[in-house]
């Protein structure tokens, strides 16, 4: 039992029995994603050290939050001191913490960045 269909999100290949479960396609998924992308804030990122502010409502595991960067990340500093060095795979951070703001060093400059990525 399945949807059957592989233009949904729901899709089975597993299934070879339709039960009706097909709803979202993944088309429709994807523009209510960018719908919820639109609002969020884009920022531009020299190369070398720069700050910014984490202004989501929940904090976000540093490392999906930078995911679509993490090449150019040397390190990110928070105000502790703590940080995190993808290099070496080490997360001394945690979080992305609401209202706080982070110090970073870019190997390569960033432009449109944002955390919806």
């Amino acid at each position: 039992m399945g949807c059957l269909d592989d233009d949904y999100v729901s899709y089975n290949f597993l299934a070879n029995t339709d039960d009706q479960s097909c709803v979202l396609t993944w088309q429709d998924a994807y523009l209510t994603l960018l719908e919820s992308c639109e609002n969020t804030i884009s920022i531009s990122l020299p190369s070398g050290w720069s700050f910014f502010g984490y202004f989501l409502n929940e904090p976000l595991p540093i490392n999906e939050a930078t995911f679509c960067i993490t090449q150019e990340i040397i390190i990110i500093k928070n105000y502790n001191g703590s940080v995190y060095l993808p290099e070496y795979n080490f997360n001394g951070i945690g979080s992305l913490e609401p209202g706080l703001g982070y110090q970073i060093k870019l190997s390569t400059p960033i432009a449109g960045f944002h955390f919806c990525n």
